[in-house]
């Protein structure tokens, strides 16, 4: 009866979990992205983000007819669905011209040592929705600032800024980055893209999150190293797909609460080796750009969730063939992640690389030596019965969360 309920427990939160904690199947992420160059006249700080960044201090959390809005620049009205929004208005923009080139100023601020401050806006550009084309290179980046503005009053949250920046007087010591305004107030995620191209050799930072923090725009070699290798250990185990099948795979070649490393060696770096090369070849461009590739991707890891711990349920580790195709598909669904902050023009693109991919192995080994150890505990503490329910309770968790993706996932494939 304890095994059947320990079961039941792993389903609810499994399925309750499934909306939070999606790795690949979330489109919620937005990304800031920050062009840094230098000039005898002083550096410039070319940026590309959502408009919402700018207005963080003032955006209500909850938007209905009777909302009051405290800046000009926004009004409440019906957006396409026929519910209120925010909008924003262009007139109100062109009246307060000074104004609102100061709320830009401000959403971006830049420090050396102690104390930040902003630089200078010269030329902004506003965009009435997500731009599509790159924003990763000075000549892109001059670009696009430089096309015409939004001619119609467009969604709040589907607005963007572009933004021309002089930035303070270099006062020695590292640059770093952070937001003028508190945390945007409703759930949105932000990648913070910065492109380096000071000095003689370009670097490329990245970092998730609104920027409350400063962002440290250190060029040491080895600054860059833990940068992409923390990114790499965040992405496997905060992905609930990706670390749900670390699990899947590791419970499959215990026994008695033992793993077989031996097995467990060849299958993970079956594993490792197909998603390096798929991630590796991504980056440099070399992925389908179909309109369903990003669906067909996710619905294959959600099958490969289920393939792994089906095999573990019936007491088989699985073929590291098998796992050697399943690291080609996840690692397409690393690449969705990383190629919003790698591309083939990106500065020190293989050392880059080469840290997100080791970190993901750093990742796998957290995840491995945590399953081998809780399960070791609970059969010491509550028996090899207890610790095999759990085994059969957690698979099937995996199987029903991984069975929630195909069918939301399926229906994209159309």
């Amino acid at each position: 009866m304890k095994l059947w309920c320990l079961a039941v427990l792993c389903l609810m939160v499994s399925v309750l979990h499934a909306p939070l904690a999606q790795a690949h199947f979330s489109d919620g992420t937005k990304v800031r992205s920050i062009i840094l160059t230098e000039a005898p006249s002083g550096d410039t700080a070319y940026v590309r983000m959502p408009l919402g960044l700018a207005f963080a201090d003032v955006t209500p959390a909850d938007v209905d007819e009777q909302t009051a809005v405290a800046t000009p620049f926004l009004y409440v009205g019906k957006q396409f669905d026929g519910a209120y929004g925010l909008w924003l208005s262009l007139d109100a923009v062109a009246q307060n011209k000074q104004a609102f080139a100061a709320r830009l100023g401000q959403a971006v601020l830049w420090a050396r040592g102690a104390g930040a401050t902003q630089g200078r806006l010269r030329a902004y550009r506003i965009v009435g929705r997500m731009p599509q084309d790159a924003f990763d290179t000075l000549e892109r980046a001059q670009r696009s600032i430089a096309r015409d503005n939004a001619q119609l009053d467009p969604a709040f949250g589907e607005a963007w800024v572009e933004m021309a920046i002089s930035l303070p007087p270099d006062a020695g010591g590292a640059l770093a980055v952070l937001a003028g305004y508190p945390e945007f107030p409703t759930d949105v995620d932000i990648d913070n893209h910065v492109i380096d191209l000071r000095g003689d050799k370009g670097v490329q930072f990245n970092m998730p999150g609104q920027l409350q923090s400063p962002l440290l725009l250190d060029r040491t070699t080895i600054t860059l190293f833990v940068l992409y290798l923390e990114q790499g250990v965040r992405h496997i185990v905060e992905g609930i797909d990706h670390m749900a099948l670390v699990v899947a795979m590791t419970l499959g070649t215990m026994t008695a609460g033992a793993i077989a490393w031996r097995r467990l060696a060849i299958l993970v770096t079956a594993f490792t080796l197909g998603h390096s090369i798929t991630l590796g070849t991504s980056v440099f461009g070399l992925q389908p750009t179909w309109p369903f590739f990003i669906p067909a991707v996710e619905t294959a890891i959600a099958l490969s969730m289920i393939y792994t711990a089906v095999s573990a349920l019936r007491g088989k580790s699985g073929a590291a063939g098998v796992y050697f195709g399943i690291g080609i598909v996840h690692g397409l669904g690393f690449s969705l992640m990383l190629s919003r902050i790698l591309g083939p023009d990106s500065p020190q693109l293989v050392w880059s690389l080469f840290s997100f991919n080791l970190g993901i192995e750093l990742g796998q080994l957290m995840i491995v030596v945590t399953t081998g150890l809780v399960s070791f505990g609970v059969q010491t503490v509550l028996g090899p019965r207890i610790e095999r329910g759990a085994h059969v309770a957690i698979l099937v968790a995996i199987s029903v969360l991984a069975l929630f993706y195909v069918v939301t996932r399926v229906g994209l494939l159309a």
